[in-house]
């Protein structure tokens, strides 16, 4: 039986390994300690983003992480969810451990209100594509764009 919690600083290393290995599947690189400090600051501002954790059972470790934050927004003309982060270790995948954790959200989201849930899944992430449409997500017709931002002289 799965388990889904709030994620604890106890599970600090373990999460923020979880985000590496997905991170580097997609080829984008951060140093640990700024995976570090964003995974403690969202634990310990639990009211601005949600942070779960999944386990086959009780004793095991996390194996799979979900991170959303809450925001307004225009397109669902009231507050919303952007699902940033869903991983689940390979190990631990086609056990259903994913779909726990999006409908763990879908029902938070259902009891505080939210008009919707965005996201985005990687085009050759077959998967996960498949996963969000039987769960009665959408393809939008856009495309997203990013740009990082920082400091030069920190770079220097």
């Amino acid at each position: 039986m799965s388990m889904i919690s709030s994620v604890t600083v106890d599970e600090l290393d373990n999460v923020v390994a979880m985000f590496e290995e997905d991170l580097s599947s997609l080829h984008i690189e951060h140093d640990k300690e700024s995976l570090e400090r964003i995974v403690r600051a969202v634990i310990n501002d639990p009211q601005a983003s949600i942070l779960w954790g999944i386990r086959s059972s009780k004793n095991a470790p996390l194996e799979g992480v979900l991170f959303a934050n809450v925001y307004r927004s225009v397109k669902h003309a009231g507050p919303a969810i952007w699902l940033e982060q869903l991983y689940v270790r390979p190990s631990a995948r086609r056990h259903g451990l994913g779909r726990k954790l999006v409908n763990a959200l879908l029902d938070w989201a259902e009891d505080n209100d939210i008009q919707g849930i965005d996201l985005e899944s990687y085009r050759l992430n077959a998967p996960a594509s498949i996963l969000y449409r039987t769960m009665g997500f959408r393809r939008l017709g856009r495309e997203r764009f990013t740009i990082e931002l920082w400091d030069e002289e920190e770079t220097e």
